[in-house]
């Protein structure tokens, strides 16, 4: 029946004036008209586009209001049967053929943020932009690895790029602690810290925990380097200046002046060898002509050698030594010619009385 057939047919119900039933019908009316206004609101047609709390849908399913699910709500384009939430969950086919994101937040079309499986890949993602191309965002790998910036993490944490952490201290493992305070970084351990390469195969440094340091050649082997606050020192390997990055071919280059009680220097040999009877001692003519000629003792450096390659002090404490010795040996054959010219002066003195 009509609409307006079924609303008239009612007003003249009510106008034959009988008693017991008007205010049924009266009450009846009311209630029509009512359930007929909230059933304007939605739009459930046979077939097209379906509205729930409005009557002009633009898409398939239009709500316009708050819905609510109580059971498991299945997006995407495949359905999996096995239950893994109860809430939402978002199926995509495992050959996914494109870049899309499962699930994206955008702001006015001016900012998107999107999640999902990356294009044929089990590796997780949350990234900026209109889909998930980027090398940027967070990655979730299928072995739990977690990459910033990274999509194939090989480290529980990978990332690339720079990092800031906003507090002093990094706890590691249940007593490491590495501090920062913006200026100066420091690792803590009571067992002393450990410096090594990538692989963790080969020390770099090792700091122990007296707070001696030991560093080490990149090719391996003892330490090259220590420093030790308990016992013995030592550079084994290279050469050391100080005052100077340029120790040349010395051990130890100093530019500078060295203040020391005591210098001790190893020698291989010494100038003994003059006193050996087959020492040929130099003549004082011999001396005495080398110095008009060259200024200076014979095995003895010129001033011009010591300003141009320095001086040994070892050699040069031996060839010093050298030269004593042989002043020694001078006095001794000047002692037994004055004796000897003594003795025949009073030989002489007694043969004139």
């Amino acid at each position: 029946m009509p609409f307006v057939a079924r609303e008239n047919y009612y007003l003249f119900i009510l106008s034959l004036n009988i008693k017991p039933m008007k205010k049924f019908l009266l009450s009846f009316c009311t209630l029509f008209v009512f359930s007929f206004s909230c059933f304007a609101q939605n739009s459930l047609p046979s077939s097209g586009f379906v509205g729930i709390g409005t009557s002009s849908p633009a898409f398939p399913l239009h709500v316009d209001g708050v819905s609510r699910y109580t059971g498991l709500a299945n997006f995407g384009e495949t359905y999996d049967p096995v239950l893994y939430s109860k809430g939402i969950q978002i199926s995509r086919p495992g050959n996914q053929p494109d870049s899309l994101f499962h699930l994206s937040f955008v702001r006015a079309g001016q900012q998107i943020v999107g999640m999902g499986f990356l294009k044929s890949s089990n590796t997780f993602a949350i990234q900026n932009g209109p889909n998930n191309t980027s090398s940027k965002g967070i990655f979730l790998a299928p072995n739990g690895f977690v990459g910033i910036g990274n999509s194939n993490p090989e480290y529980t944490l990978d990332i690339t790029g720079e990092a800031r952490i906003g507090f002093t201290r990094l706890f590691i493992n249940t007593s490491g602690v590495l501090y920062s305070d913006g200026n100066n970084m420091a690792m803590f351990h009571n067992g002393g810290y450990i410096f090594a390469n990538k692989s963790n195969t080969q020390n770099r440094a090792i700091i122990e925990s007296n707070g001696s340091l030991n560093l080490y050649a990149p090719s391996g082997g003892g330490a090259a380097i220590r420093f030790s606050t308990i016992g013995d020192s030592y550079i084994n390997t290279g050469n050391l200046g100080i005052g100077t990055i340029n120790p040349g071919n010395y051990k130890l280059a100093v530019e500078g002046t060295i203040g020391a009680r005591r210098v001790k220097v190893q020698q291989g040999s010494w100038a003994d060898f003059v006193f050996h009877p087959d020492y040929q001692l130099p003549s004082l003519q011999y001396v005495e002509s080398f110095i008009r000629d060259h200024q200076h003792l014979p095995d003895i450096p010129s001033e011009k050698e010591v300003n141009e390659n320095g001086l040994d002090l070892g050699d040069m404490n031996k060839k010093l030594l050298q030269k004593v010795e042989e002043l020694t040996l001078y006095i001794i054959d000047l002692r037994k010619e004055m004796d000897q010219l003594k003795k025949t002066v009073e030989t002489n003195a007694r043969h004139s009385l």
